[in-house]
């Protein structure tokens, strides 16, 4: 289904509030935000994620299957690249992977999903940000 353009000013107004309140940045320094690209049309090209592979978890590995669980397709086949196909964020049950910021990367799209996001292992965001669903949901509209 098509969104028109008030839903999407809508939803990158929903998505900027979002960022303005926690901090999910895939490479250090780098303003991309995976949740943005996957709810975005179209595709969109991340480089220096190759630095992605050794936090608590190999996050670009848990970025490609954890977002295809919501319908996102992710493409890490090349080196130090992501690749992310963006469109409808659907109801999914993901995986933490033990690591606080796909916890996190997960609950805002869960915010943008036709459904419901279930995120096992989600208590891991108490490691960096104890308040964070406390304060995610301050700003869901």
């Amino acid at each position: 289904m098509p969104v028109s353009k008030a839903q999407q000013k809508a939803t990158n107004k929903y998505i900027s509030k979002a960022y303005d309140r926690v901090n999910l940045t895939l490479p250090k320094g780098q303003k991309d935000e995976i949740q943005a690209h996957a709810a975005a049309q179209g595709e969109s090209v991340i480089r220096g994620t190759s630095r992605l592979e050794h936090k608590e978890c190999n996050r670009a590995d848990a970025i490609r299957e954890e977002y295809a669980k919501a319908g996102i397709e992710v493409d890490t086949s090349q080196e130090d690249i992501m690749r992310i196909r963006g469109g409808r964020i659907r109801q999914a049950r993901v995986q933490s992977h033990g690591d606080h910021r796909m916890a996190m990367s997960m609950a805002v799209a869960g915010l943008l999903c036709d459904g419901e996001m279930t995120i096992e292992g989600a208590e891991c965001v108490a490691k960096s940000y104890p308040g964070f669903f406390e304060d995610l949901e301050k700003i869901r509209i």
